[in-house]
């Protein structure tokens, strides 16, 4: 693909902007590609995409928005359940040390929430790539780690009951949230 060429998909990660094809473009009246202009009079705690609403967004960028965040969450899942996992079958040696020591018991259950203010009070590095994604990564260790400590005393099976249960959950909603015609 020569440089400058725009992806097959709206949300181009490259320059962090939210690129429209032809269709989208023909909504806010233009030819060609289009950025969104700043939205304007957000209700407080509205979702947006790059500043506009995401119910004001063609559909296609809105499959987009919801693509992204089911795959985000599904990955997410997938790396807690594999981290969960290796240190319960590999490392509970690490784990009874991190649960015998006060200080470090403490430090490990407040990881993910210093994790949690760095997103919400940097709002540069959670907006930039890839920062972004090293921050949701860094937060998804942290909370392994947490899950990981509480559940060394759980017998195995339940904990793989768990998992799939809460995979299974999230793929149906995944798909039910791709295939739906509601809005």
């Amino acid at each position: 693909r020569p440089r400058g060429a725009v992806s097959d998909y709206p949300l181009d990660a490259r320059k962090s902007t939210l690129l429209v094809r032809h269709a989208a473009a023909r909504w806010r009246g233009g030819a060609g590609q289009a950025r969104y202009p700043r939205g304007r009079g957000l209700a407080a705690g509205e979702r947006t995409v790059y500043e506009v609403p995401v119910s004001q967004a063609p559909l296609d960028v809105r499959e987009a928005f919801v693509e992204r965040v089911y795959g985000t969450l599904a990955v997410q899942l997938c790396g807690s359940m594999a981290l969960c996992w290796y240190l319960l079958t590999q490392q509970p040696r690490l784990l009874f040390r991190i649960l015998s020591d006060r200080f470090l018991a403490i430090a490990v259950m407040l990881l993910p929430m210093l994790v949690v203010t760095v997103m919400s009070n940097t709002p540069k590095w959670r907006k930039t790539w890839p920062t972004d994604h090293l921050l949701l990564g860094l937060f998804t260790g942290a909370e392994s780690l947490v899950l990981s400590c509480c559940m060394l005393f759980v017998p195995r099976t339940i904990i793989f009951r768990a998992g799939l249960t809460t995979a299974a959950v999230v793929g149906w909603l995944s798909l039910y949230a791709r295939t739906t015609k509601r809005d």
